[in-house]
């Protein structure tokens, strides 16, 4: 599969039309002083949450299962947000400036963004899909 496919993939995935055990989404905006998130959400229905706070060495680490159909909506959300077009232009970063990345993979083909991140709630794309992720995470209470 090229690049150019993952969106087809993508809507295959969201409608339920394509088995999507080797389809995972991966975000970071890790900082080295400031901390932050990694996350990684799997076609095979389960999710990892690195969370560092400021001033940690080592971060949080929690993991679980995630419904089908959640990772169905996320494959939706990335089609909606076409999550495979690189949009911010490379610039020189200002001090202290970090990028958060979006990984998305299905199979052997990977595509990463990436934003500033002091601008994502500006763009408000990859942070849709960071906020639609960490909502995975969050334990269910009945």
């Amino acid at each position: 599969m090229n690049p150019n496919s993952l969106e087809k993939v993508l809507q295959e995935i969201a409608l339920d039309q394509r088995p999507y055990p080797d389809f995972s989404v991966q975000y970071d905006d890790v900082h080295g002083l400031w901390g932050g998130d990694w996350l990684r959400v799997s076609g095979d229905g389960q999710y990892e949450h690195h969370r560092r706070e400021r001033g940690t060495p080592e971060p949080t680490v929690t993991h679980g299962p995630i419904a089908a159909s959640d990772i169905r909506a996320l494959a939706r959300l990335l089609v909606e947000l076409e999550a495979w077009q690189q949009i911010t232009p490379d610039r020189t970063p200002l001090p202290d400036e970090s990028r958060a990345t979006l990984t998305v993979q299905v199979a052997d083909t990977a595509v990463t963004i990436w934003e500033w991140y002091n601008e994502m709630e500006r763009n408000g794309r990859i942070v849709g899909i960071r906020d639609r992720m960490l909502a995975l995470t969050k334990p269910v209470r009945l």
